[in-house]
């Protein structure tokens, strides 16, 4: 497999070090992740993903959190165990109750915004 490696915040380019500082702090990143710091190598794909992101996960009625188990539910169905441990530890970060986590692949239908702290 191809590996990418990462471009860190004092390698990178002015304009992507801004796309890592809109990123981490609105998703309550302590620091820019892996994911998007391996897209730091082209401007135009790290301001692409970062928008998507922000228009999907970041915006709109449905809570973060919510969107978050969501994309764990994907992932955990489509079998990408990185992605799967990402939103995993996004919901965590979020204050998602960890029952909650435990039998998370259930029914998506019964989530409740008293199963976050937020």
């Amino acid at each position: 497999m191809a590996h990418v490696p990462v471009l860190p915040p004092e390698k990178a380019p002015k304009e992507v070090n801004a796309v890592y500082e809109e990123f981490y702090p609105r998703r309550a990143f302590p620091s820019p992740p892996h994911f998007i710091t391996t897209q730091g190598h082209s401007r135009t794909v790290v301001r692409g993903t970062w928008e998507a992101v922000k228009n999907i996960l970041v915006t709109g009625d449905i809570t973060r959190w919510q969107k978050e188990i969501l994309f764990v539910v994907i992932s955990k169905d489509r079998d990408c165990r990185y992605c799967t441990a990402a939103y995993l530890a996004c919901c965590r970060m979020l204050g998602v109750d960890p029952k909650l986590l435990e039998g998370l692949i259930g029914n998506a239908d019964d989530l409740s915004d008293k199963n976050c702290s937020q």
